[in-house]
């Protein structure tokens, strides 16, 4: 798969999943976006955690096979997303009715069981998305980015008519189904060979494996996703709406970044780690200033008047969200040679940091208290990124250990 294409795939998903934000935010209003960005916070972490790493797992077996066991590794990676997405099912609703609870939000059986369809769907797309960059196809790469535009134009359709949460997230889940179907069907055609079926203890075994990256992909997602959780319950509805929307648009500067980094895990994949490095900083800094610059009249214009407040949270978040980048590259590249201590080390330092702060600030500065202790954070795993990767550069490894 050409570098290229994974960061354009890459860019189209978050250009995708970025209007679908700015709609459900300017169609559902700061507290309903709030509302929403509660749930699916839950919803992600349930799959995270359910997961536990097989999504990587699954990545490994499948670049580590050759073409007759090709048939059987995507076997596995189909059933496994199927018997992880019924566990979901299963565990969603009563977590997503007490997390509602706890943020002294109306709970519902309906938007509980919207959550729970949602967190199946959710499991699903990560194996197969995983799986096309693991095999290096570039179509179905590239539909994963297209779907998400589909994503926006249904997401924003169902905000439109009907100005629910519940209905929101079913929606989301409805055009994840399609995306991972969509792109089950080129996989499949590649694998070709063998069509032998996968057994319990083959999938027991992939699972398994996956808990060595479950550290990694928990912590990063803790640091990533904690300070919304956090200001849902400490802060107000509204408080988190506009918080989303700027880290919404802040995430948009570390998207090329993802994208190289996860070019690491393809089969063509020849790129030196430090080209990735300097080409994700100079692109992300680039984009934060322009960004930057742009927030002003941008946010009230697209998100609505309501959502003025979140330009100077988006200026104090984007500084931060270049030095993630650097965390991006490092830690993925790290992984793609089967070192998950080092990144499960400083997500969870990152992940701990943004814990204390935000519960330490929100309370005291609300969503400015949940933007510092997210800079903090950010700042804190990229700059010991780039000190890890320095620090093997100059003993001669190629900026990442072996």
């Amino acid at each position: 798969m050409r570098g290229s294409a994974v960061v354009a795939a890459r860019l189209l998903n978050k250009l995708g999943y970025g209007i679908a934000a700015l709609l459900v935010a300017r169609l559902l209003g700061p507290s309903g976006n709030g509302v929403y960005t509660y749930l699916a916070s839950i919803c992600s972490f349930i799959m995270l955690i359910i997961g536990a790493g097989a999504n990587v797992a699954g990545r490994f077996e499948i670049a580590s096979t050759d073409q007759r066991g090709l048939h059987l590794a995507l076997q596995l990676n189909a059933y496994l997303a199927l018997l992880l997405g019924l566990a979901c099912l299963v565990l969603t609703p009563p977590v997503a009715f007490a997390a509602q609870l706890v943020a002294g939000q109306s709970s519902s059986l309906v938007t509980a069981l919207a959550c729970s369809v949602y967190s199946f769907s959710l499991v699903v797309v990560r194996q197969w998305r995983d799986a096309s960059l693991a095999l290096g196809a570039t179509v179905a790469t590239l539909k994963t980015g297209a779907a998400a535009l589909v994503f926006a134009a249904v997401v924003g359709f169902s905000a439109a008519a009907t100005r629910e949460v519940p209905a929101v997230l079913l929606a989301a889940s409805a055009v994840f189904t399609i995306e991972a179907l969509t792109l089950a069907s080129p996989l499949r055609r590649l694998g070709g060979g063998s069509h032998s079926r996968p057994g319990i203890s083959q999938m027991w075994r992939v699972y398994r494996a996956g808990w060595r990256a479950a550290p990694a992909t928990l912590g990063q997602a803790a640091a990533l996703r904690l300070d919304r959780l956090i200001l849902g319950v400490l802060g107000t509805p509204r408080q988190l709406g506009v918080y989303a929307a700027a880290v919404a648009v802040s995430e948009v500067v570390w998207a090329v970044s993802v994208g190289l980094a996860q070019y690491g895990f393809s089969k063509e994949s020849l790129t030196e780690p430090r080209t990735l490095l300097r080409r994700s900083f100079a692109v992300s800094a680039i984009m934060a200033a322009g960004v930057g610059a742009a927030a002003p009249i941008g946010i009230p214009l697209l998100f609505g008047p309501a959502y003025a407040p979140a330009v100077p949270l988006l200026w104090l978040l984007l500084p931060a969200s270049v030095l993630l980048g650097l965390y991006h590259v490092v830690s993925h590249q790290m992984w793609n040679r089967g070192d998950f201590r080092m990144p499960s080390r400083i997500s969870a330092v990152g992940a701990a940091g943004l814990l204390v702060g935000s519960i330490t600030l929100i309370p005291v500065w609300g969503m400015w208290g949940a933007a510092a202790a997210t800079t903090a954070s950010y700042g804190l795993m990229g700059l010991w990124s780039f000190r890890h990767f320095r620090m093997h550069s100059s003993a001669g490894s190629g900026g990442i250990p072996e």
